[in-house]
């Protein structure tokens, strides 16, 4: 969360292609240090596992973006 907002104070006007492009870098950088850990701790895990979370978050962020949207306008009218 802290290197989203250092990121949105260097880059004040910028497209919604952009929010989720970060979205999934970080996400997969998540998923990537969590596959370290596994892996420094013994469990044989293959790198190829972490691609199916890393797809599903990156699809998912445009629904969940455009379901908070709503939301924030439903309580700014009130």
């Amino acid at each position: 969360m802290l290197a989203l907002d250092l990121i949105d104070r260097r880059t004040m006007w910028r497209d919604y292609w952009i929010e989720w492009g970060l979205a999934a870098v970080f996400i997969f950088v998540h998923e990537w240090l969590e596959w370290q850990v596994a892996a420094a701790t013994g469990a044989a895990v293959p790198f190829s596992r972490i691609l199916a979370p890393v797809l599903v978050a990156a699809f998912a962020f445009p629904v969940v973006a455009w379901i908070v949207s709503r939301i924030d306008q439903w309580r700014l009218r009130r």
